[in-house]
């Protein structure tokens, strides 16, 4: 908001200038010399071409800012969306955890042929005693 009141003030002193700098010049201009109201085409249309690239120079610049505020806007809202989507997937029974945590251990026990780690025998269905914490290598083959 501060930079808009800037901006507003940057503009109206701009605006200013240009009344003033209009005045001394007619003020000028009345002493000694009489304008010219002859007006020729090529003059008119060097007048308005002018006129109109400072307008459109002047909505790039608007429509620049906008792009940039929309950006960051746009930039701050998804990284707090995905803190908060990644922090809901690594809690304790998260997809995105129990997804990783199986992609570890398959990592860990690839190439040990014919090795089930204690939990996966559970969740096959081979309940065994426990045997104070240490897992026990089976040969299945």
């Amino acid at each position: 908001m501060k930079g808009v009141f800037k901006f507003l003030a940057l503009a109206f002193i701009a605006g200013l200038s240009g009344a003033i700098a209009t005045f001394i010049y007619h003020i000028a201009l009345a002493r000694g010399a009489t304008p010219s109201l002859d007006l020729s085409y090529v003059d008119f249309i060097s007048i308005t071409l002018t006129a109109l690239s400072l307008m459109i120079t002047v909505l790039g610049f608007f429509v620049a800012a906008a792009s940039v505020i929309g950006w960051t806007t746009i930039e701050n809202k998804l990284r707090d969306h995905s803190v908060s989507y990644f922090k809901d997937q690594l809690k304790k029974d998260g997809q995105l955890r129990t997804e990783f945590e199986g992609l570890i251990a398959s990592i860990a026990y690839e190439g040990i042929e014919n090795f089930k780690p204690h939990e996966q025998e559970k969740e096959d269905g081979k309940e065994e005693p426990e045997q104070n914490g240490e897992t026990e290598y089976k040969d299945e083959g």
